[in-house]
């Protein structure tokens, strides 16, 4: 059913999932016909790395992006959830119809962030900075995790993280870059800081 609770979430499918095969962030894509076929291919978390009391606000994610790629002229926001101390959303109409709440947390010395939601499960990303305000982001190698859950390092079946959320950062503080994938993806440039009200 193509609710528009699950409208984000199905997107954010098709997101990775041609990130995973072509390096690029599509722009546009508004449904998910095959999602069964594509989520296995996807790692995905029944429990958010953090949440709404325990995450933490990164400013250096705060701001007006715009996509990389030349020919793309549309530009994301993302800026303070209105009413939380915790919580960033990310704005962006050719990739969701509605605010997407982004949790965030640092384990170690990475930078986190996660979304979805408890109907079908959750996204987690690491991602980085470089010194020209450009975001890159990695997401998690469906092979290293589904290996991880054979050797009991992390509970879950295949592709699927059922463990909470502490013993995610624990697995993720043991492992480190090496449960993301190599090459990651640009997420944009920043424009500018959104101001607080935004």
């Amino acid at each position: 059913m193509n609710t528009p609770a699950s409208r984000p979430i199905a997107k954010l499918f098709v997101l990775l999932f041609l990130m995973s095969v072509s390096g690029c962030i599509p722009k546009g894509v508004r449904f998910f016909p095959k999602r069964d076929r594509v989520a296995k291919y996807m790692v995905l978390s029944e429990h958010p790395l953090c949440d709404e009391e325990t995450s933490t606000i990164d400013d250096e994610l705060i701001g007006e992006w715009k996509d990389d790629r030349p020919h793309v002229k549309e530009v994301a926001v993302i800026r303070r959830k209105e009413g939380s101390d915790n919580v960033l959303q990310l704005i962006d109409p050719a990739f969701s119809d509605e605010p997407l709440d982004l949790f965030c947390t640092k384990i170690g010395s990475g930078r986190y962030l996660c979304w979805g939601n408890e109907h079908e499960g959750y996204i987690i990303w690491r991602y980085e900075f470089n010194d020209h305000n450009q975001c890159k982001v990695y997401v998690l190698n469906c092979d290293r995790v589904a290996a991880a859950i054979r050797a009991g390092e992390i509970v879950g079946k295949e592709c699927r993280i059922t463990a909470e959320s502490e013993l995610i950062k624990l697995f993720l503080f043991k492992e480190g870059k090496n449960c993301f994938e190599h090459t990651g993806t640009p997420f944009g440039t920043r424009l500018v800081e959104a101001s607080p009200s935004r």
